[in-house]
């Protein structure tokens, strides 16, 4: 039986860490993950809100009159 590199402790598993490991780390990193994932969405709409005020001939652009 392998020792968890984790932990440290011996235990019955596959890969490097034991499950009760890899559910702690997956609970710790989940608002990492959730805060990430808004800030792509915030860079997304961005993008989009100035791609959207670029375009030329929309209602947006008062330039080309």
């Amino acid at each position: 039986m392998p020792y968890c590199l984790s932990c440290g402790r011996l235990r019955k598993f596959k890969g490097a860490f034991c499950p009760q490991c890899m559910e702690d780390e997956y609970k710790r990193a989940e608002p990492d993950r959730k805060i990430r994932q808004a800030r792509i969405q915030r860079e997304y709409e961005r993008a989009a809100a100035r791609a959207a005020f670029l375009m030329p001939g929309s209602d947006t652009d008062k330039s080309s009159h």
